[in-house]
């Protein structure tokens, strides 16, 4: 979806249309697009059954699906309501819907990993668009600092995440979620002996999922 609207605005950008109009018409697409992802997944609600990919990086399940679904309607709802701030905003922002629906996409990945690292790549690829919508209103004082702010400590809880990924790595010998999930609830001997290391590693990963997301206690 997204790669066919680039391919169509890469075509209409050389016909000397505007860009104002490109980035309303990629606006009802993409909205139409998200429509049929929205579909697909009602379908895969209805008659789907619980599967993995790409040997448990991806899971499949009803829960899953279910927040998908949520993820996508949210997107959409988005869209739709961001005709106006496109057509009375001083700058085109032809980039705009482009970004908010890979946003959706990343989203959409997060929601489905099974392991830190596909989770992980997920989290940081939906920060890299954050940084750019956020900055939009660049001639805005509050919106450059906001920027800037949020990029430093995305940086730094990146930095976090990955280092907790390596300490669970180093302790428990896998990534997968429910492996590390099966490996706390059984494997208590070398729990008491790792048990500073595995604490160390969960704090880290939620200070750095926490100020990923901007929740509390690290929203600020």
């Amino acid at each position: 979806m997204l790669t066919v609207v680039l391919a169509l605005m890469a075509c209409e950008l050389g016909q000397n249309r505007s860009y104002r109009t490109l980035a309303l018409e990629s606006l009802e697409a993409l909205r139409c697009g998200l429509t049929v992802v929205a579909t697909l997944y009602i379908i895969a609600l209805l008659f789907g059954s619980v599967t993995s990919l790409f040997n448990g990086y991806i899971i499949v399940t009803v829960y899953t699906t279910t927040l998908k679904l949520l993820t996508v309607l949210s997107g959409r709802f988005i869209l739709s309501n961001s005709e106006r701030y496109i057509r009375e905003h001083s700058r085109h922002l032809l980039e705009y819907p482009l970004i908010l629906t890979l946003s959706v996409t990343f989203m959409l990945l997060l929601v489905g990993s099974g392991h830190l690292i596909s989770a992980f790549l997920a989290l940081v690829g939906f920060s890299l668009n954050l940084y750019v919508l956020i900055l939009f209103d660049a001639t805005s004082a509050v919106a450059r600092e906001a920027g800037i702010k949020y990029f430093y400590l995305s940086t730094i809880s990146s930095g976090l995440i990955l280092y907790s990924i390596f300490l669970f790595f180093v302790v428990t010998g896998t990534g997968h979620i429910y492996e590390l999930g099966h490996f706390l609830a059984t494997e208590t001997e070398i729990i008491n002996n790792s048990y500073s290391v595995l604490h160390l590693a969960l704090v880290l990963l939620l200070v750095g999922i926490f100020f990923k997301l901007s929740a509390f206690p690290g929203h600020l």
